[in-house]
C-alpha cells in the first residue's frame, strides 16, 4: 500500500500503473523467497507434513502441561509432570 501511494503521490503515476508496479514489487520481493526456501527444505530432507504434525503434537503437549499446572496450583504437595517429547 505504501509503495502504491508513494508512486501516485510523489511521482504522479496513474493509479492503474502504480497498482501494477506495487503488485509486481510484492511478487518479486516476497514470493521469490518461497521457491528458495522449499529448495533448501528439500535439500535438508525436511517434510512440511512432518513438521506440521510435530507442531500439532507439541501444541497438544503444551496444552496438557498448562492444564496440569493449573490443576496443581491448588495443591502444592504434588510435583509437576515433566513433558514427554516424541523422538
Amino acid at each position: 500500500m505504501a509503495v502504491i501511494s508513494a508512486l501516485q503521490v510523489v511521482y504522479g503515476i496513474p493509479p492503474e500503473l502504480a497498482l501494477s508496479c506495487g503488485i509486481l514489487l510484492w511478487l518479486v520481493s516476497f514470493m521469490s523467497c518461497i521457491p528458495v526456501g522449499l529448495t533448501f527444505a528439500h535439500r535438508e530432507h525436511l517434510s512440511l507434513r512432518r513438521l506440521s504434525k510435530e507442531s500439532h503434537v507439541a501444541e497438544e503437549q503444551q496444552e496438557t502441561i498448562t492444564q496440569d499446572t493449573e490443576e496443581q496450583e491448588g495443591n502444592p504437595q504434588t510435583k509437576p509432570r515433566q513433558p514427554e517429547f516424541p523422538s
